[in-house]
């Protein structure tokens, strides 16, 4: 076993710090994105032994796409529009993180989990970077 742990996490903002805001209703959400990703990544590595993280990629770009729409019609709901908007980017955040993770050792996952590095585990990301990743 390797105690070499060398690996990028360049999204989350305070590695083992909770996002304060991270709600009951985000942590459903998540977990019901997290489950399927794992299944859509396990079965792309089946089809396609090599390539295969291309393809993940692009698929959760198209994941990331889909809340940058959601986003867009939140001003209909001036009430609840911060609360909405740390909930979509809290769910970017985690695609983001997970195009960025995908493509390291597959221990990485272990070594984020042991960390409590996860932002889809309520941890602390960088929202700043996201609005770069979008610009």
């Amino acid at each position: 076993m390797s105690l070499c742990r060398n690996y990028t996490n360049e999204i989350v903002a305070h590695q083992g710090q909770a996002d304060p805001q991270h709600s009951a209703r985000m942590a459903a959400t998540e977990d019901e994105l997290w489950g399927t990703l794992i299944e859509y990544r396990a079965e792309l590595q089946e089809v396609q032994s090599s390539g295969w993280i291309q393809s993940y990629q692009w698929y959760l770009v198209s994941k990331v796409n889909e809340q940058l729409v959601d986003v867009k019609f939140l001003k209909e709901l001036p009430e609840t529009m911060p609360d909405e908007l740390h909930y979509h980017h809290h769910i970017i955040a985690g695609y983001h993180q997970e195009m960025e993770l995908c493509a390291q050792v597959p221990e990485v996952y272990r070594w984020v989990a042991e960390d409590r590095g996860y932002i889809w585990n309520g941890a602390w990301y960088v929202a700043e970077l996201l609005i770069i990743l979008h610009n």
